[in-house]
C-alpha cells in the first residue's frame, strides 16, 4: 500500500468559514448588479438577464477560494505517505516516520474533497485533514494535509481499510461540528456501523 497527500502548514487553520451567508451575500450581489445595470441601461434585454445566470453559478465558487481557510501553493509544506510499515511525513526541513506497531491510537478530522459538497445543501468545503498520531512511548504528533480530489478521498478510504485492520483505534470526526465518522462516511445508523464492524474485521471504530 502506498498513498501520497500534500502536507499543509501546521499553522493553517482547518475550521471552515463558509456558511449559509455566502448564497445570501451572492444573491444580494448579483441582484445588485442588476439593479445598477438598469439604471445605467433603462431596460433589461434576455441577453442581458441570461447574463446574469453564470454571474450567479460562478460567484459561490470564486468567492469560497478567496476565504482565509482555502488551501494556496504557499501552504504546502511537504507530503504525507501511509506506506506498508509506517507513516512517512517529511517537509524541506526534516522527515519523521513511526511504524504502524508503535501507534496506540490516531486521531482524524477531516473536511471533506476540496471544492466538493457533501449534499445538496451543504457547503464547498476546504479539504483539509489533521491527523494525531498517539504512540505507544512519546508524544503525540499531529500532521495536516489535503484531500484534493476524489482519488485522493477514495486513497484515504483504502488506507484507513488498511488501518483499522490492523487494530489500531481510530477516531474519525467531519466538519466544524466533529460529525462521527467511520471511513469517511457521517451517514451513520446502527445498521451500517454492524457492516462496517464485520467489513473491518471488528476493527476499533
Amino acid at each position: 500500500m502506498n498513498a501520497t497527500f500534500p502536507q499543509i502548514s501546521p499553522d493553517k487553520n482547518p475550521e471552515e468559514k463558509d456558511g449559509l451567508w455566502l448564497p445570501i451575500l451572492i444573491t444580494f450581489t448579483v441582484l445588485f448588479l442588476g439593479i445598477v445595470y438598469y439604471k445605467i441601461v433603462g431596460v433589461f434585454t434576455l441577453r442581458e438577464l441570461l447574463a446574469l445566470i453564470p454571474l450567479g453559478i460562478g460567484a459561490p465558487r470564486f468567492i469560497r477560494k478567496s476565504l482565509p481557510d482555502w488551501v494556496r501553493k504557499k501552504d504546502i509544506v511537504g507530503t504525507l505517505n501511509f506506506e506498508d510499515t509506517q507513516i512517512t511525513w517529511e517537509t524541506e526541513d526534516q522527515q519523521n516516520k513511526l511504524p504502524y506497531a508503535d501507534i496506540s491510537q490516531l486521531l482524524l478530522h477531516h473536511n471533506y474533497i476540496r471544492g466538493k459538497s457533501y449534499g445538496s445543501r451543504d457547503i464547498l468545503h476546504n479539504g483539509i485533514a489533521r491527523l494525531t498520531v498517539l504512540p505507544l512511548n512519546g508524544r503525540s504528533q499531529t500532521v495536516q494535509f489535503l484531500i484534493a480530489s476524489e482519488d485522493q478521498h477514495t486513497d484515504l478510504i483504502t488506507v484507513l481499510k488498511f488501518l483499522y485492520r490492523l487494530g489500531i483505534p481510530i477516531k474519525e470526526a467531519m466538519g466544524n461540528y466533529s460529525i462521527k465518522s467511520i471511513l469517511l462516511d457521517v451517514d451513520l445508523n446502527y445498521q451500517k456501523i454492524q457492516t462496517y464492524k464485520q467489513e473491518l474485521n471488528n476493527g476499533r471504530i
